[in-house]
């Protein structure tokens, strides 16, 4: 079954480089937001996981965190296509 996104995918995910044995790096990341209450943003959240094949764990209201691991290049072009929303604070750690 194929799974359908509410969201048009990102290009930066379907050109991510293939996880090899070789460039197995993982990386973790926290990222620290004023509020995550709207459902958009949190489906959108939802289905950017999927695509970049990252984990991802939200706690959802005031303060909003996100909590990201997965492999290196993935995690780092997660946190920099969620950058370009519209956010009030959104700090990365």
């Amino acid at each position: 079954e194929e799974r359908q996104f509410q969201h048009s995918l990102p290009q930066e995910a379907e050109t991510l480089p293939l996880i090899t044995e070789k460039n197995t790096r993982l990386a973790r990341k926290i990222i620290y937001s004023h509020h995550i209450i709207a459902d958009s943003k949190r489906a959108g959240l939802r289905e950017l996981a999927l695509a970049f094949q990252v984990s991802a764990l939200v706690k959802i209201g005031w303060p909003g965190v996100i909590v990201l691991e997965g492999h290196e290049s993935r995690v780092d072009a997660f946190v920099s296509y969620i950058q370009r929303w519209r956010w009030k604070k959104l700090i990365v750690r």
